[in-house]
């Protein structure tokens, strides 16, 4: 009899123990931003530019067992530059890719901001560019032409005008005509 106790006890046990614990969850996503950066990170432009082109490259990863969405925001200095809703598959990553166009020399700041309700807590993350000025490696005959005009051209017809109006005495007609008839 004790041992048909004692089976009945440690099954009821068993069965309590069992019962206890929760049933497996078909999961939930938990999306956080890995990576963001500025390709490249520093960057040139011509002088004629004053601007280039970036590419924002942002890493998301999901560490949860179910895919996911975020909406996912990209700002400088509080201006949106872009926004998209990006899916992210169970235990994955997904590469998204921006264009951003930085005007002006120095550094400039994008910030990835990630909404929705599978974010965890990596929600944004900065990424850094600084451009400067290279000066033209190729200009543009419209802008080679009119430099050579007033580099060139227009100090020689300064000059030839001189020397013209110095040859005829320094001085109009009028004032010519007037200094001759003095000395009469």
């Amino acid at each position: 009899m004790r041992m048909i106790f004692a089976v009945l006890a440690c099954t009821i046990l068993i069965l309590v123990a069992f019962s206890s614990s929760a049933p497996i969850a078909a999961g939930a996503a938990a999306i956080s931003i890995g990576d963001f950066r500025a390709v490249p990170s520093n960057a040139e432009a011509e002088l004629r530019s004053l601007q280039d082109n970036v590419i924002l490259r942002l890493t998301l990863s999901n560490t949860g067992n179910a895919p996911g969405t975020v909406n996912v925001t990209i700002l400088e200095g509080g201006i949106l530059i872009a926004s998209s809703n990006v899916t992210v598959e169970a235990n994955g990553t997904s590469v998204v890719n921006f264009t951003w166009t930085v005007k002006g020399a120095g550094r400039h700041n994008a910030t990835a901001v990630i909404r929705g309700d599978a974010v965890t807590s990596s929600a944004s993350m900065e990424a850094v560019c600084t451009l400067k000025y290279i000066p033209m490696k190729n200009p543009s005959p419209w802008y080679t032409i009119p430099c050579a005009f007033m580099a060139i051209i227009l100090p020689m017809v300064a000059i030839f005008l001189v020397f013209r109006w110095l040859g005829k005495g320094g001085m109009p007609k009028k004032a010519a005509k007037d200094r001759m008839g003095e000395g009469q």
